[in-house]
């Protein structure tokens, strides 16, 4: 009965430490404000955002809503869509098309009044285009996701350098 329990106990324990449930000591959070759309695309800014919020937990950075608690607080701007010809087939249709989003984004550090970066991104991926709209738009959809996926990768990798420069100036702003 002894055997049993300890045995217990230490499955529990390796089950809760493999499970990737991070321990709240080594955890980045970062809070992301909704991303605003100016572009005339419907339900951009949720792709996009979606994107950014799978980007980050993969690179092990907790997503959270409250800004106050975050290290880092991250908005932005969608200001540019454009859905782009890439070339056309015998018939004068086009045949494969391009998506590109632009995005302008702040990232700011917790207890800063200034942000810590600034910056505008833009990012596109191709399709390939169909004669039936439903697997027209499935294909632009794939496209926007693939190009809020480079967004997502970019800022996450700044973010990662913003880090660790902040890290090495010892302003204390993170959790290590």
């Amino acid at each position: 009965m002894f055997y049993s329990r300890i045995t217990f106990f230490l499955l529990s324990l390796f089950l809760i430490e493999c499970s990737g449930i991070p321990s709240s000591k080594s955890v980045n959070t970062i809070a992301m404000v909704v991303f605003e759309n100016a572009t005339e695309e419907p339900l951009l800014e949720r792709q996009v955002a979606a994107m950014f919020k799978e980007v980050f937990v993969r690179r092990g950075v907790l997503v959270i809503s409250d800004s106050r608690e975050a290290d880092f607080i991250l908005s932005g701007k969608i200001d540019h869509f454009e859905q782009s010809f890439l070339s056309l087939n015998l018939h004068g249709q086009a045949s494969e098309s391009r998506v590109t989003i632009g995005l302008e984004y702040t990232v700011s550090g917790k207890g800063l009044a200034d942000p810590l970066s600034k910056t505008h991104l833009n990012a596109s991926a191709d399709y390939f285009n169909s004669a039936d709209p439903t697997a027209d738009r499935t294909a632009q959809d794939r496209a926007i996701r693939e190009a809020s996926l480079r967004l997502a990768e970019k800022v996450a990798s700044s973010i990662i350098i913003l880090q660790q420069v902040e890290r090495h100036a010892g302003r204390g702003l993170y959790r290590s």
